[in-house]
């Protein structure tokens, strides 16, 4: 269990097993309650290198069709996004982390501050300790195997995509 300190309190995240995709669920308790995903990720500048962590609140990801998981109320309001961390540089670093794409509600309105602050430093923090497994390295192996095939599917498309844009 991983205590994190937030603006809105305590939050308090116990890691489940990891599952063949290399995916750990963290599931919330006391200032936050709910379910974080993470898992290792292709880094976003170079999509064959899995050097990355993305976390998740529920189950959001672009590339896996997961299970719908609890969504994290804060304040009465369910939140969903997600964050990646590249791992090859600081967290500190523009380049080191993506921040939040989005923390929106269910309804798509944008998460105040102070659940916003609450929402990034648990996914962080969830994150850092994921990347911290003394087995990261066999979970970043299954990941690959888990993603590679939809991530070549993508850049199919998207090749197939730019030929046809160049040919009008």
């Amino acid at each position: 269990m991983i205590a994190i300190a937030t603006p809105s309190g305590t939050a308090r995240a116990v890691p489940s097993e990891a599952d063949a995709t290399g995916s750990v669920r963290y599931s919330l308790t006391d200032a936050a309650s709910g379910t974080v995903h993470i898992t290792a990720t292709n880094s976003p500048a170079r999509w064959d290198q899995f050097d990355a962590v993305r976390a998740s609140l529920g189950s959001a990801s672009a590339v896996r069709g997961l299970p719908t998981e609890p969504l994290v109320p804060i304040r009465g309001r369910a939140y969903q996004g997600s964050r990646v961390r590249v791992l090859a540089h600081s967290a500190d670093l523009p380049w080191g982390c993506q921040e939040p794409v989005s923390l929106v509600d269910t309804d798509d309105r944008p998460a105040p501050p102070q659940a916003s602050q609450t929402l990034t430093a648990i996914l962080r923090a969830c994150a850092g300790d994921y990347a911290a497994r003394s087995d990261f390295a066999r979970l970043q192996r299954a990941a690959r195997r888990h993603d590679t095939p939809q991530l070549l599917k993508w850049l199919d498309a998207m090749t197939s995509y730019a030929e046809q844009a160049r040919a009008r």
